[in-house]
This record gives structure tokens, C-alpha cells and sequence, in this order.
């Protein structure tokens, strides 16, 4: 889990691989059962019906044999996303400085629906907006990374450092 733009997917594949888990990105999950695109979605049916789906994905993963699962941004804060990732999964939150999400925000050929259309100052005071309200779900997670600005496919062996130490 984290910020959007952190790595979530590119770190879940990593680490899928290594475990030898299957892999999920919630958001493909549910573009693949809806059939269209997350900005379609919230273009069409609004947050609510998106964080329903999201809601409704996310309990239907967690069911399944152990797995990867990368979530969305704001998964976590959403109905009682955060209790059931506790009640059934182990959760990593990647953090990084808001400043380089931004930056990789700007950069990236995905449009995220929550931040779409905003002067670059508007964009950033979102971005922050957004994070206040979702850290406090972040930092409930069984471990915390900080990857600085490390890029998401180079942070493999701290994810895979924590993942020890919290095992021991």
C-alpha cells in the first residue's frame, strides 16, 4: 500500500516473483470485472461506485490462496478496506517524500482520476490533501519501507530485508 505513484505495482510483481505468489493489482482486477478503465469508471459511475467495486475486489482477493496484492492509493481508507487487510493479509506500506510522488505523477502516462485537471500548485496542495488523509491508514501496516528516491524496481532487497526482520 501508499501514495500513488510509489512503486506498489512494480515492487508487488517483484515480490511475487520471489515468493513465488501470484500476483495482483487490484485496480487491473477491477478494470478486468468491470471492462473499463479507472478514469472510465469515475468519469461513468462516480468514486462511490469505484470504491464499492474496489471494496468488493479487494474482499474477493483476500480470500484466495496467499498472494501479491498491490493497492490502490486509497484503498486503505475506504469502508472496511483496512480492517480486513489485517484480519487477513500481511501489509507493507512503500513511502517516499511527496515530492518525488509528484514528480513521478508528472512524468507518467497514467492520469490518476483525483488529480486530474489541477494547476501544477493545486496538484501538489491534492497530492498533500491526500496524503493527510491517508496516512494515518498507511502507517497501520505490519511494515513500513522508506524507499527515499530510490527508483521502485531497485528496492527489492530492502523490501526483502524488512520482510526478514519482521519474520524473526
Amino acid at each position: 500500500m501508499g501514495m500513488p505513484g510509489v512503486g506498489k505495482t512494480t515492487l508487488g510483481r517483484q515480490l511475487s516473483k520471489e515468493l513465488q505468489l501470484p500476483f495482483y493489482d487490484l485496480d487491473k482486477e477491477i478494470e478486468k470485472i468491470s471492462g473499463q478503465s479507472i478514469p472510465e469508471i469515475f468519469k461513468n459511475q462516480g468514486e462511490d461506485f469505484f470504491r464499492q467495486k474496489e471494496r468488493d475486489v479487494l474482499a474477493a482477493l483476500l480470500k484466495t490462496t496467499p498472494a501479491v496484492i498491490a493497492l490502490g492509493g486509497g484503498t486503505p481508507v475506504f469502508y472496511d478496506n483496512m480492517s480486513l487487510i489485517k484480519q487477513h493479509a500481511f501489509s507493507i506500506y512503500i513511502r517516499t517524500s511527496l515530492k518525488v510522488i509528484s514528480d513521478r505523477l508528472n512524468k507518467s502516462k497514467t492520469k490518476r482520476p483525483l488529480l486530474q485537471g489541477k494547476t501544477p500548485q493545486e496538484f501538489d496542495n491534492h497530492l498533500k490533501s491526500i496524503y493527510e488523509n491517508r496516512k494515518i491508514f498507511f502507517e497501520q501496516a505490519d511494515i513500513v519501507i522508506n524507499i527515499g528516491q530510490t527508483p521502485p524496481k531497485k528496492n527489492l532487497p530492502k523490501l526483502l530485508e524488512a520482510w526478514a526482520d519482521f519474520n524473526e
